[in-house]
């Protein structure tokens, strides 16, 4: 089963109708399920967000070899080369996760299994959920062979 973890609401109610639609497709494929993990007030530092949204995220580090962090730092792949990817850790749950406004704090990419990036540009927190979701709608269409045209 794949887990998406983000923290807070997607807002864009067009973005979450997107998501929702890859959602259902990816379903045809495999179980997927989406947390919402509850964002963290902005009335204290950059860095004691970080570390408090880390809290959240880190018990949901669930199994090993497979806690993945999207993040600018991370590996970039081609759509081919992740749907590669996922088909190599079918094996097992994954668990992806988005963190907030200003990223993972350091123990935690620490503590990742894998970092991963789309793009060197910077998208929104909630583009960058239907990116995700429509990445992985993609990589089955790949590994399947099912034809892809959206």
């Amino acid at each position: 089963m794949i887990k998406i973890f983000w923290v807070g609401k997607t807002k864009n109610k067009q973005i979450s109708l997107l998501i929702e639609y890859y959602l259902k497709l990816i379903s045809k494929f495999q179980p997927l399920k989406v947390f919402a993990l509850p964002k963290v007030k902005k009335s204290v530092s950059r860095s004691q967000i970080q570390k408090l949204e880390a809290e959240l995220i880190l018990p949901k580090f669930t199994c090993v070899g497979c806690n993945i962090l999207l993040d600018e730092t991370g590996k970039q792949f081609t759509s081919p080369d992740f749907a590669d990817f996922l088909q190599k850790k079918s094996h097992q749950d994954l668990n992806l996760f988005i963190g907030g406004a200003f990223g993972f704090a350091p123990s935690l990419k620490e503590k990742a299994d894998f970092l991963l990036s789309f793009s060197d540009m910077t998208f929104t927190h909630d583009m960058i959920r239907a990116i995700l979701c429509e990445q992985i709608y993609r990589a089955f269409t790949i590994t399947t062979g099912k034809e892809y045209h959206y």
